[in-house]
């Protein structure tokens, strides 16, 4: 039986996982039809886009004042094929703020929700826990502690399916157990997919990077340019940054953990994609003065990275606002570069985190799910 399914991602990271879903839909019944918004990796996994997701990955109430009118749009041409295609199922892909009002309209609709990668409201703003038990049919977690969490609070929908990281890493080389650094160390510089966060941390980077240099002569630096940004430019503005003149820039995240001894990671999935490599690291962050005032006083997590929050401590070093500076990158960059012990504990740690995000086959595990909405599994 023909179906469709209407899809929905704002950014890199969703993205990314749509498509693995999309593929694993299809590849189980071939006559779905998958339209929505997302960016060129669903596209290519054969979802009609019906409105450009380009512009839509912000974070921060400044940052969402100066996308106002992009994300306004867009979500009324969601809302118009919403209300006129009637899809047999809506997927919904992390992008809260968007798709939680979205979700909304679908049930005005009736039409099925499987909300895949769930708010972080054990993070911040847990009363859209009540939004969620009344709009989503189904929500897919991928944490594990997110289950118990949500069912304490009234979520009985909630699934555990896995981390579709565990799908989507490669099989990176194996832990140094010795921890021991090449005389030529090589650090990546992962500084995020955000326009906003990438204009923002890249100077902070690529200026400790400099610092790093002239403390360590021999190290070696590459710069990551993630999904939804062009080569091109992360280059233009690493150069502009002060970068060293021996930087090297590659697509992705992966190319630079493969190859990496440390990593300078801006907050995000990135830092917990470090984790499953097994390359220790540290998370920098700084967002703007209002935002940072507004996170403090909502955000009732102890950690803003993901690794740290499945560890339950601070196992990635995290400089966040008036600490994330050059100086202190290159502080705490070298002491995971030249402190053995250090780095022993920091691998065995990451090894815990990999360990608790359990197997792969988390787009097949979803697709399941979505399946059996729409009756078909």
């Amino acid at each position: 039986m023909n179906r469709t399914v209407m899809l929905v991602a704002g950014e890199a990271s969703g993205d990314l996982h749509g498509a693995a879903l999309i593929r694993a839909m299809a590849e189980k019944n071939p006559q779905i039809f998958f339209c929505g918004i997302g960016g060129d990796q669903m596209r290519r996994a054969g979802m009609r886009p019906v409105a450009d997701s380009s512009g839509l990955a912000v974070m921060g109430i400044t940052e969402v004042l100066g996308s106002f009118l992009k994300i306004r749009n867009v979500y009324k041409t969601a809302e118009m094929i919403l209300a006129s295609l009637r899809p047999d199922l809506l997927i919904l892909i992390d992008y809260p703020g968007f798709n939680l009002r979205l979700a909304r309209e679908a049930k005005k609709h009736h039409i099925p929700v499987l909300y895949y990668i769930s708010p972080k409201v054990w993070a911040w703003r847990s009363s859209r826990v009540q939004q969620i038990a009344e709009r989503v049919d189904k929500l897919a977690l991928i944490f594990p502690f997110e289950v118990e969490w949500f069912q304490e609070r009234g979520v009985d929908q909630a699934v555990y399916v896995g981390n579709p990281l565990m799908d989507q890493a490669p099989d990176f080389r194996e832990m140094r157990p010795d921890a021991v650094v090449a005389s030529r160390p090589v650090i990546g510089l992962l500084p995020g997919s955000r326009p906003g966060e990438i204009r923002r941390m890249l100077p902070v980077l690529c200026e400790a990077a400099e610092l790093i240099s002239q403390k360590i002569p021999g190290a070696r630096f590459i710069l990551s340019a993630a999904p939804g940004t062009h080569l091109a430019d992360i280059q233009a503005w690493a150069a502009a940054s002060g970068a060293p003149s021996h930087m090297e820039v590659v697509s992705g995240a992966y190319p630079v953990l493969d190859a990496a001894d440390v990593v300078a990671a801006v907050s995000g999935t990135v830092t917990l994609e470090a984790a499953l490599a097994g390359v220790p690291g540290v998370l920098v962050y700084r967002m703007s003065a209002i935002s940072y005032a507004v996170a403090r006083r909502v955000v009732n997590v102890p950690y803003a990275g993901l690794a740290n929050l499945i560890a339950g401590a601070e196992i990635m070093p995290e400089l966040l606002q008036e600490n994330a500076t050059p100086e202190k990158v290159c502080d705490a960059v070298c002491l995971l570069l030249q402190d053995k012990d250090r780095r022993k504990l920091h691998h065995h740690a990451l090894s815990e985190v990999r360990a608790a995000l359990g197997s792969p086959g988390v787009a097949e595990r979803t697709a399941g799910l979505a399946l059996s909405m729409l009756g078909d599994h």
